[in-house]
């Protein structure tokens, strides 16, 4: 099943990492969220590391995942999926300086 944050565990999360990243904390959540949007994306990512679960705020998320996916609330839409061996062969490897056949 899905992990859910309250609003407030969501905030207090939200705080922790501005102020790792340096950035104001007592200007609310447009302030933060400001400056961390001119944070470099990368090192977000690869420099913090936290328990970060949806908050089901009654607009974006309406309801947990696993029960809007149980009571069928979800946009269906048909999917095709597949694969196969050498997929990308064609976009690497003919045309593309330095490749050929015989390069490995």
């Amino acid at each position: 099943d899905w992990a859910e944050d309250s609003t407030a565990a969501g905030y207090e999360k939200t705080v922790h990492l501005a102020e790792e990243f340096g950035c104001p904390t007592d200007q609310g959540a447009d302030g933060m969220l400001a400056c961390l949007r001119e944070k470099d994306a990368q090192e977000l990512v690869t420099s913090w590391y936290a328990d970060f679960y949806p908050v089901i705020d009654g607009d974006v998320l309406p309801q947990l995942p696993s029960v809007a996916y149980q009571q069928g609330a979800f946009k269906q839409a048909d999917v095709i999926l597949g694969s196969d061996e050498n997929e990308g062969y064609m976009f690497f490897v003919d045309g593309s300086p330095g490749f050929s056949v015989d390069t490995e």
